[in-house]
């Protein structure tokens, strides 16, 4: 029986304080985030088990898939040059967003289907949080939808505060590939969201000067 000559592929993974600044591109398939980045800091892989079979490497990888989620935990460090964090920097004009420093981190991911899949990746700046949760396929391709909290959300103007306070609470989708992502912005849901805004305000102010009366 062929399916039953298939030898079985089995490896456990870990790894603690490996530090960033040197070439790691396996990193970036579970944090998009550091494709084409230099990147400081450290990164550490709580014990992870992946196992799959086959005769060939092609084989292998298409059964590929890990036996329960995996963990990266990232230590301080800063990232500059970040495709993925550029380009939606460019889109929120967030300045900062495109080289935050690290406070700290982690990314939960599971290997499946090709692809990594990351159900929740949290990153601590000292701009605030930024949450993430996609996949990434072998291929390079990807999706990933990205939350931004704290200081990201306080730009010191009160409309384009709001606007991006509605933009967050669906978050900001990226797509494209490793080497070429693009951030889309769904404005027609931020207006639609910026006019429900609006008319929550007229009607607290109607309920305002009802009591007052």
């Amino acid at each position: 029986d062929a399916a039953v000559a298939e030898p079985p592929f089995s490896v456990e993974l870990e790894a603690k304080d490996i530090r960033l600044d040197q070439p790691l591109p396996e990193v970036k398939f579970i944090l998009p985030i550091f494709a084409g980045a230099k990147v400081t800091g450290t990164v550490g892989l709580e014990p992870v088990r992946l196992e799959g079979k086959g005769r060939t490497w092609e084989d292998i990888l298409a059964t590929l898939h890990t036996v329960r989620d995996g963990r990266v935990v990232l230590g301080e460090g800063q990232i500059r040059d970040s495709r993925f964090l550029k380009t939606m920097a460019a889109a929120l004009r967030q300045p900062s967003l495109a080289e935050p420093r690290i406070l700290g981190g982690e990314a939960v991911f599971r290997v499946k289907d090709r692809r990594v899949e990351q159900p929740g990746t949290v990153l601590r700046t000292t701009d605030g949080e930024i949450r993430m949760s996609g996949w990434v396929s072998f291929d390079g391709a990807l999706s990933q939808r990205t939350f931004l909290g704290g200081g990201f959300l306080r730009t010191g103007d009160r409309q384009q505060d709001r606007a991006l306070n509605v933009l967050m609470e669906k978050g900001v989708v990226t797509e494209g590939t490793l080497d070429d992502p693009v951030t889309r912005v769904d404005m027609k849901g931020v207006l639609e969201g910026l006019a429900k805004e609006a008319a929550k305000d007229l009607l607290l102010k109607g309920l305002e000067d009802l009591l007052k009366r």
